[in-house]
């Protein structure tokens, strides 16, 4: 059993659990430690660090971003860093707005072709965390509070819910990984890549870029991968971070099931899969007290 889960989502991006149902999720699995890595957010880490101190949790905030490099969009993870930095204040209001925006669209192209009877943008609203970064969980949340469906109905759901063709324009288009490294680092935090499955190759590039660690146990990597990363970290000032992601208890598909026809080139362990990933506590303090920079 791992120390500390360090890839977290709620209620605040894509995640199916508020802050407290993720708290409460991860002592009963026997986690003393968490970060949450809401995507494109950290508007969640206030509340989760007042949560996880209640239940006994040591916490780090975090996020988890898109970023480009070479053939690939890569997901990082943030850790510890200042969102009150201007760029990085910016970076947060700009996606909030831009998520508000793409997401209201999509619902409305939804309703054109008769699609969810029964609930309002409105609805999807009050259902909404504070300075979430919206998407398709939110209309799904309204949808489960207001018009009877439940997790079951989820698969077949969002097939439906990304059909209509929507052309609202990205504000903030994916970056190039280095812009986001370089983001992270200048609020005074620690990038690092999320689940490098087939991406371990990238390290040394990364690594040069700013890159200050990456995901070595997470449920879609295998093993070859860990080894990877644990190798690279040996000769390098590199974190060694971990966590279950939307696999698992903590995540949103215990209860949906496993995705139907379910391709493992990107997701390797079944979503329902009780996954219990993570870091060591030596991992997790090396990161908190940034012993690594």
């Amino acid at each position: 059993m791992k120390y500390a889960n360090l890839h977290l989502h709620s209620t605040f991006s894509d995640g199916t659990h508020t802050p407290d149902s993720l708290c409460r999720k991860l002592v009963e699995m026997g986690y003393a430690a968490c970060s949450l890595t809401d995507h494109q957010t950290a508007s969640g880490c206030r509340i989760m660090a007042e949560t996880a101190k209640k239940y006994g949790l040591d916490f780090i905030p975090g996020m988890e971003v898109y970023g480009r490099f070479d053939r690939f969009l890569l997901h990082l993870t943030g850790y510890d860093f200042d969102v009150t930095h201007p760029a990085m204040a910016e970076f947060l209001r700009i996606n909030e707005e831009s998520a508000y925006r793409a997401t209201k669209a999509r619902f409305e192209a939804c309703i054109a072709e008769g699609m969810f009877g029964g609930i309002t943008w409105q609805n999807v609203l009050d259902v909404t965390e504070p300075g979430a970064w919206m998407c398709n969980e939110q209309v799904f949340l309204a949808m489960v509070k207001f018009a009877g469906l439940t997790q079951k109905d989820y698969w077949q759901w969002i097939a439906k819910y990304n059909q209509p063709k929507v052309d609202e324009p990205v504000l903030y288009p994916f970056p190039a990984a280095e812009e986001m490294i370089t983001l992270i680092r200048n609020a005074g935090g620690v990038p690092c890549v999320a689940h490098p499955h087939g991406q371990t190759h990238l390290l040394p590039a990364l690594y040069k870029a700013g890159l200050m660690g990456a995901e070595y146990d997470h449920p879609d990597i295998d093993g070859e991968d860990s080894a990877a990363v644990v190798e690279f970290a040996k000769t390098h000032k590199f974190y060694l971070t971990g966590g279950t992601d939307h696999t698992g208890i903590t995540g949103n598909n215990m209860i949906r099931g496993d995705l139907p026809n379910r391709s493992t080139i990107g997701f390797i362990a079944p979503l329902d899969a009780d996954v219990r990933c993570g870091v060591t506590q030596e991992q997790f303090e090396l990161l908190k007290t940034r012993e690594l920079g």
